[in-house]
């Protein structure tokens, strides 16, 4: 993939973070990336929508990565877990909190309108849940009450961090995390 490229899905990766779908436009992602006026068209001939997906897809590899490190070091799935969601809310009030958030906004804002973005955000949500019910798994769970938890899991840190940017606090993210040592 080329630098160009590259930048241009980071720099659409944060900016639907900050501003969600409707709110990027497209000269912001030349302006922001650095990237040559006609270079969005070039690698996205779909427009907007594919580079969004691109985002997401990007997003959703990001976080996989930081899931897997956090809880792979971490016998106890459940404290696993729970470590996890109280580094992100460490992030969170340090100003760091970047990791996966666009997807609640991505999937609510054009969910009924784009069918693209919406089987992307649905594909970074079952990776991540499906990383957890491998940690659930591996700490002796059979695998259908491993999915189900990490799926109660996923969706409440989903929705705690959706509450702590309402809230400008992690302290829905640190509730969580103590719900978790059942």
């Amino acid at each position: 993939m080329s630098k160009t490229k590259a930048k241009m899905i980071e720099t659409m990766a944060k900016l639907l973070q900050q501003k969600g779908y409707h709110g990027t436009g497209l000269n912001e992602i030349i302006q922001v990336s650095g990237s040559p006026k006609g270079s969005i068209y070039y690698h996205f001939p779909g427009g907007k929508e594919e580079l969004a997906v691109a985002a997401i897809e990007w997003t959703k590899e990001q976080v996989h990565h930081y899931i897997a490190d956090q809880i792979e070091n971490e016998e106890n799935a459940n404290v696993a877990v729970s470590k996890l969601i109280k580094d992100s809310a460490d992030q969170f009030d340090n100003g760091h909190y970047f990791r996966g958030v666009p997807m609640i906004a991505l999937t609510l804002e054009n969910g009924t309108t784009s069918d693209a973005i919406r089987t992307a955000c649905k594909e970074a949500f079952e990776d991540w849940e499906r990383i957890i019910a491998t940690k659930f798994v591996a700490s002796g769970m059979n695998q259908a009450t491993a999915n189900h938890r990490a799926s109660v899991i996923h969706s409440m840190m989903q929705g705690a961090a959706a509450i702590s940017f309402a809230k400008q606090s992690s302290e829905p993210l640190r509730t969580v995390a103590t719900y978790l040592t059942f």
